[in-house]
């Protein structure tokens, strides 16, 4: 059954990508792009999480003691349905919001129409993957062994939020120079993750429903 699913979602999939991705040379780029885009922040995440499951592994291994589950292998245990069903989902608002650019209710993506943009430098791209798998095995490290809360920030000015690591455990809480660094990569990555792509979409559809939505006194 569960192949069954699978055949039927990659079937819609192509036809959707056909009817779409193939109408004109506009189209083809912005699936090209955002395919792309989706395609290296799903490599990233992926490649975050193997590196951490490998270096538990390892270190269970020199220790001499079982290793641990660890996430990618709790996200590997029905992956294929999983993903096949949020990556459908993703390739529908694609296309709606191709449409909604079609029909001039927003511009194509800024990045994307930008060649000068970093997002196209390889020397760039290369840092920020390294950069997120170092920071991926160190975060889920945390996370698995429910290291400590607290950071090096400690102020009555901010709200604990800030001041504890709880919520993602990333290095040095949120209020540091290499955490800001970490943060542009880490956000889309959450985004992507999730939600596979579509939080941005989710939020460029509301703005012309706000604009266009009656005004009250």
């Amino acid at each position: 059954r569960a192949r069954d699913q699978l055949n039927a979602l990659a079937a819609d999939a192509a036809q959707l990508l056909s009817s779409s991705a193939l109408a004109d040379a506009e189209s083809a780029a912005y699936w090209a792009y955002h395919l792309g885009r989706t395609g290296f922040f799903l490599g990233a995440a992926a490649s975050g999480a193997i590196a951490h499951h490998l270096s538990t592994q390892l270190r269970a291994l020199a220790a001499g003691s079982s290793p641990s589950r660890t996430p990618f292998q709790t996200l590997s245990a029905n992956a294929s349905t999983e993903l096949s069903n949020r990556l459908y989902e993703a390739l529908a608002m694609f296309q709606q919001d191709l449409a909604a650019i079609k029909q001039g209710v927003y511009k194509l993506p800024w990045d994307m129409t930008t060649i000068s943009h970093r997002q196209y430098n390889p020397l760039f791209v290369l840092s920020k993957s390294a950069q997120f798998v170092a920071e991926g095995i160190a975060t889920l490290n945390r996370r698995m062994s429910e290291g400590s809360a607290d950071n090096w920030f400690q102020s009555n000015l901010y709200p604990k939020y800030y001041a504890d690591n709880t919520f993602h455990y990333q290095s040095d809480g949120w209020m540091s120079d290499r955490c800001a660094e970490c943060i542009p990569c880490r956000a889309h990555l959450a985004a992507v993750t999730l939600l596979v792509g579509a939080a941005i979409f989710m939020r460029l559809h509301t703005a012309p429903r706000l604009h266009t939505a009656p005004r009250h006194n």
